[in-house]
């Protein structure tokens, strides 16, 4: 998880830091806590690095701008960003926020209220989504199928078959069901990187453009990386954070 805070006021900058720090904390979830004093381009070009699982806690009155408009066009590229406002007015944009049928945030907490209370509620609401995301569900006949996201390397179409393979560090989980279903249902999870491949980019450690593979973080390495689809891979292996750092040969 990635939280982005954005307000001027230099107190409600460390409180609110102190408070997701705290919360973090009880429900055992790691993250990095991004501050900005207003919407700055740096702001903008961390938005734009493909950051996983993002929240923002954004003030509404910064010095140069306003928080509606800029969740708003923020929004309107990205409609499934989680934000969460925390402002000193919000008699004055409560209406603006829940009147407004294309702004979808997670919260509206007013500076008056049981801050560390509102922040925490939401913030759970956040968590316990983002957990229920991180598990590859689906239905096989009379089988309900739960994978844990971190156990997966790629999904690949079985050769001579109707069949896809979902290749784990634990082993091979054949089903009927297509790439595009799971590209498109975990499109947050997976990137194609070959017409027959889909990876789950976080596993991936480096990849070699001139040999076409990639290779994973358990030492398994796949040559389903084929021109059309470098572009993937790239933009979301180069700007993610990860443990080890991403390696372009």
């Amino acid at each position: 998880m990635n939280i982005i805070i954005v307000d001027n006021n230099g107190f409600w900058r460390e409180r609110v830091k102190l408070i997701v720090e705290e919360i973090l904390i009880k429900f055992n979830t790691n993250a990095s806590i991004i501050i900005f004093k207003d919407f700055c381009d740096e702001f903008y070009n961390t938005l734009e690095s493909n950051l996983s699982n993002l929240v923002l806690i954004l003030d509404i009155v910064t010095d140069k701008n306003n928080g509606v408009y800029i969740a708003k066009s923020i929004l309107d590229k990205n409609p499934k960003l989680n934000i969460i406002f925390l402002t000193a007015y919000a008699g004055k944009y409560i209406y603006d926020i829940y009147g407004n049928e294309d702004l979808k945030v997670k919260g509206f907490i007013s500076k008056s209220d049981d801050v560390p209370k509102k922040i925490k509620y939401f913030l759970k609401g956040i968590i316990e989504q983002m957990n229920n995301e991180e598990r590859l569900k689906y239905r096989e006949g009379n089988l309900f199928i739960d994978i844990l996201f971190k156990e997966i390397l790629y999904i690949t179409k079985e050769k001579d078959s109707r069949k896809t393979v979902i290749i784990t560090s634990k082993g091979s989980i054949y089903t009927y069901k297509s790439l595009s279903y799971f590209e498109y249902k975990y499109n947050n999870q997976f990137i194609r990187t070959h017409r027959e491949c889909i990876v789950n980019y976080n596993r991936v450690l480096y990849y070699n453009f001139k040999n076409k593979t990639i290779h994973f973080d358990n030492n398994t390495t796949i040559d389903y990386l084929s021109n059309n689809y470098k572009i993937n891979i790239k933009d979301k292996c180069d700007n993610r954070i990860v443990e080890h750092k991403i390696k372009v040969i």
